[in-house]
Formats: structure tokens, C-alpha cells, sequence
């Protein structure tokens, strides 16, 4: 959260003297970390379908 360049984060994070990545804001970071959770999803998803859970004869 300290990197993060959001105006409530940077006063608090910069009375410790913590350096922030310009551009980088929280926004930002939800919508990469939407898109690894969704690609994650879609390889379980393809993974359960192709797992054969009940042993047909």
C-alpha cells in the first residue's frame, strides 16, 4: 500500500519517508489484480472440466 501514489496514502506514508511509484494508485492495482484472478479462474475452470472425478466402467 505504501508505493501506492493516492493522496490518503501518500500523507500518511510520508511522515515516514516511504517513496511512492508516481502513477501507480490503487485503481490501478485492483483492475491487474482482477485480471490475474480471472485468468486464474478460467484455467480452474478448464482444469475441473477435464479432471474425471468419478471413475466410470
Amino acid at each position: 500500500m505504501s508505493w501506492h501514489s493516492d493522496r490518503f496514502i501518500v500523507d500518511i506514508t510520508g511522515i515516514f519517508g516511504i517513496d511512492r511509484i508516481n502513477g501507480f494508485n490503487i485503481l490501478w492495482s485492483i483492475f491487474i489484480l482482477a485480471i490475474y484472478f480471472s485468468i486464474v479462474v478460467i484455467i480452474g475452470i478448464k482444469i475441473v472440466k477435464n479432471i474425471e472425478i468419478f471413475e466410470r466402467d
